[in-house]
């Protein structure tokens, strides 16, 4: 993975109890810029500091891996993606990261596989956590099980009052731009989307967070911050979105969300406490 850096540790076992060999990790200015042109996030928004959304990015490649490597055939489909980061990474900072399958369970579509990913720094202290919910998608469901992936996941969305925050144009070069390096042809491949009910193929989920993380910062710096990002619905790789948001009492941002050409919410951000930090985190 070109500019996240890290050590080749192999596929992966989709087992409980199953920990990837340690490993160091890092995003390098380069791979961030790069990632977010095809976002259209300026550089300036994020300035020397490392996207969360990227910092996060490993566990997502590894749980894809070794889904792939334990059931050929079957679609790694990210649900949930919770973050918890207790101090702003620095671009270019390097970073251990260990990660272990912490448990599996049965799903109308597959299998859901959970796994925690601990980053500590160079002092050994703990500073980023990534806790994420993957849908192993069975090629094969039972008879009349819905064939839209993310639709069985959970329903509805965010209703509340909202101000537009941004738009962005998904297109199948800024997907294939974005996925450059990618062997998960969900996003790659028409047929091979297809085959899973999809009518084409979807972008990235780590693309999906960087339109909800970036009106954050755009907003302002954030050391501190934890949240959790549900997909609920595919973005295909032609959909125009909106990216709304929700403000709490003292006007600050809440909650970032997603809105495709039909009005539904594709997927969702809340911001919670950090564990041991404010809630506002270092301005």
């Amino acid at each position: 993975m070109s500019g996240i850096k890290h050590c080749a540790n192999g596929a992966g076992r989709a087992e409980v109890g199953y920990r990837w060999p340690e490993e160091t990790v890092m995003v390098t200015r380069a791979e961030q810029e790069r990632l977010h042109r095809w976002c259209a996030i300026e550089p300036q928004v994020f300035g020397d500091i490392a996207d969360p959304a990227l910092v996060a990015r490993p566990p997502i490649l590894h749980n894809t891996a070794a889904i792939r490597a334990s059931r050929p055939g079957w679609g790694p489909v990210h649900v949930i993606q919770r973050v918890e980061q207790r101090r702003a990474i620095a671009l270019d900072e390097p970073l251990v990261l260990r990660g272990e399958v912490t448990a599996l369970s049965p799903h109308a579509r597959g299998v859901m596989l959970v796994s925690r990913w601990s980053y500590r720094d160079a002092d050994g202290a703990e500073v980023f956590v990534v806790t994420p919910d993957v849908l192993m998608l069975d090629p094969e469901p039972p008879a009349g099980e819905a064939r839209e992936a993310r639709g069985a996941v959970s329903a509805g969305g965010a209703t509340e009052p909202a101000e537009t925050l941004a738009h962005h144009q998904c297109t199948p070069s800024s997907t294939l731009g974005y996925c450059e390096g990618s062997e998960n042809l969900i996003h790659l491949d028409s047929d091979y989307a297809r085959g899973f009910g999809l009518r084409a193929p979807i972008i990235a989920g780590v693309q999906t967070i960087n339109f909800l993380v970036a009106p954050l910062y755009r907003e302002r710096r954030r050391d501190a911050l934890a949240f959790s990002v549900c997909f609920r619905r595919p973005v295909f790789w032609d959909e125009a979105l909106e990216i709304r948001g929700r403000r709490d009492a003292a006007g600050g941002l809440a909650a970032t969300w997603a809105v495709n050409e039909t009005g539904r919410v594709v997927a969702d951000l809340e911001l919670v406490a950090p564990a041991g930090a404010s809630p506002e985190g270092a301005r």
